[in-house]
């Protein structure tokens, strides 16, 4: 709603929005006793978790540790130790503020221009990358028989997180497991068989 609210007065007070927003959200009466100890992923298996659910059971994986444009920015993961909804939604809103500071130091100095990609017509073979997107790192993997694209498979960190919800709501009540469930952010276009 604040986006909508400043988009005609510019960058900057949207980023002012936002920043007011995410400190109120903690602020929020009884939030963080009703998610602490939520979803716990104690004892869950660490390569299923990607992302903020990572990052919040005090795993600082990012593929964004890797980018030198990442790193000429600023830029650290945001991580806790919780491991529960709680822990998660204290990465999340760190995750905005970090990355309202990086669109900052990103536009102060010079812009690089990004132009789309050609396959060469006589390319052949197989590759693979990783992106960081707001749900964790997100795998790409193609094969490429003289500059056509022939195989494509997208490795998405919902699935590995929708693993995690048995072990996460098992035995808990159900307004319980459905914040567990909540926190975990799933995407159903990532997990749909």
């Amino acid at each position: 709603v604040a986006a909508a609210r400043t988009g005609a007065a510019g960058p900057g007070a949207l980023i002012g929005a936002m920043r007011r927003f995410v400190a109120r959200v903690p602020r929020v009466p009884l939030l963080d006793r009703r998610l602490e100890g939520i979803g716990e992923s104690a004892g869950v298996d660490p390569e299923l978790m990607r992302g903020p659910v990572a990052r919040a059971a005090g795993n600082a994986t990012d593929v964004r540790l890797g980018d030198d444009a990442y790193t000429t920015l600023g830029f650290s993961p945001v991580v806790r130790t919780g491991g529960d909804a709680l822990a998660r939604l204290q990465v999340r809103l760190g995750e905005i503020s970090a990355s309202l500071d990086l669109v900052l130091a990103a536009t102060s100095g010079p812009s690089a221009e990004l132009r789309p990609a050609r396959l060469p017509a006589d390319l052949s073979g197989s590759a693979g990358a990783a992106v960081e997107t707001p749900r964790g790192m997100a795998g790409l993997h193609i094969a490429v028989e003289r500059g056509m694209v022939t195989m494509a498979h997208i490795d998405p960190p919902s699935v590995g997180h929708a693993a995690l919800v048995p072990a996460l709501t098992t035995g808990a009540e159900v307004a319980d497991a459905l914040v567990a469930v909540a926190s975990l952010d799933l995407s159903p276009w990532e997990v749909a068989p």
